[in-house]
């Protein structure tokens, strides 16, 4: 790849921000003037597709904004994610954004401390739900895996070393039933901000990139495998701006001013089955629209080539009972987002046979 001037980038993230408000725009004009202007277009699964944009590691135009505030703002957010993910041309990122042998100099393995046969996090917490879906539940059942990778060691950005991020990624893949479910993530990028360190993250140290990386690993050299993603969990939601919008979303009308410390009403959010949410609607967007959202978006959107073009075709908003303070062992309610992932296929224009 020829080296990447500051013209090269600005022009390269100036182009996608231009197709990124483009749209955001259409999206919010009629439903017959999206259908004929941004028709959803298929390839098949097994296709080679050609990189059309090179914007190098320029971060999306949507992921830089601030969390949504409500359920408004995450529509358009959301929005703006359909239109990207229902375009066959994928994004032409750098190798090593792809790369288990560059990922592995930053971040080292963990023991997920679950043998054969026993259950995951997330199929003890949501087990209904796995099972309603045909998805397996104990260690080993159709390849199913537990990883954990951290990041505890200094690495390398440039020509400079930067001291460890404490990083953490836990999650379950099964390629072979096709499904990922992030069960416990703490970003880089967010520790650095937290500490207010003035350091760049590790080259690899998104959501979606991690997570691909892991998906690619457990599907090894079947090609099958890897295009293979119909479901993403994000498995016990307490990111705030998610929440929020989430509850928004469930409760069909805007919520009340919240006190700081004052705890979220959750009473509206349904246990499985829950309440499902096309992304035909702006409900479901909004919810993809959230940062918890946002990472399942990008994971599919960065990862067209290997992937193939796929997009959530509905999102299931649901509840279990958990305990996170250990302490008081008080029951609370757990929030799920469980999106269900298909190949992006060709709408009929109106007036047309």
């Amino acid at each position: 790849m020829a080296p990447r001037t500051p013209v090269t980038r600005f022009l390269s993230f100036f182009l996608f921000a231009f197709v990124a408000l483009l749209c955001i725009y259409h999206g919010t004009q009629s439903d017959r003037l999206r259908l004929t202007t941004y028709a959803k277009r298929s390839v098949p699964d097994d296709a080679t597709i050609q990189p059309q944009l090179e914007l190098g590691t320029e971060l999306h135009l949507l992921s830089k904004r601030a969390p949504p505030k409500n359920r408004a703002e995450a529509v358009e957010k959301g929005r703006g994610y359909m239109c990207q993910l229902e375009d066959i041309k994928p994004i032409d990122l750098p190798s090593e954004l792809t790369d288990f042998t560059t990922f592995n100099k930053d971040w080292s393995p963990n023991p997920y401390g679950v043998s054969n046969g026993n259950p995951t996090e997330t199929g003890s917490i949501i087990p209904v739900a796995m099972a309603a879906k045909g998805l397996p539940i104990n260690i080993g059942d159709r390849g199913l895996k537990g990883l954990i990778y951290v990041q505890n060691d200094e690495y390398k950005v440039g020509n400079s070393y930067h001291e460890a991020t404490h990083g953490y990624y836990k999650a379950t893949i099964s390629t072979k039933a096709g499904y990922i479910s992030a069960e416990e993530n703490i970003s880089p990028a967010y520790l650095i901000a937290e500490e207010r360190k003035k350091q760049p993250p590790p080259t690899i140290s998104r959501l979606s990139d991690v997570y691909f990386l892991l998906w690619k690993e457990v599907a090894g050299k079947s090609e099958a495998e890897l295009k293979n993603i119909k479901y993403f969990v994000r498995h016990h939601v307490i990111n705030g701006a998610s929440l929020d919008v989430a509850l928004e979303v469930a409760s069909g009308k805007p919520l009340p001013p919240r006190e700081k410390d004052e705890p979220r009403d959750t009473s509206m959010v349904e246990e499985w089955p829950g309440k499902s949410y096309d992304m035909s609607t702006d409900d479901g967007k909004a919810i993809l629209g959230t940062p918890n959202g946002v990472g399942v978006a990008r994971f599919l959107i960065d990862h067209k080539q290997e992937l193939g073009v796929k997009a959530p075709s509905k999102v299931t908003l649901f509840k279990t009972t958990g305990h996170t303070n250990a302490d008081t062992n008080q029951p609370e309610d757990w929030i799920h987002f469980l999106f269900e992932i298909s190949p992006v296929q060709k709408k009929k224009r109106r007036g047309r046979k």
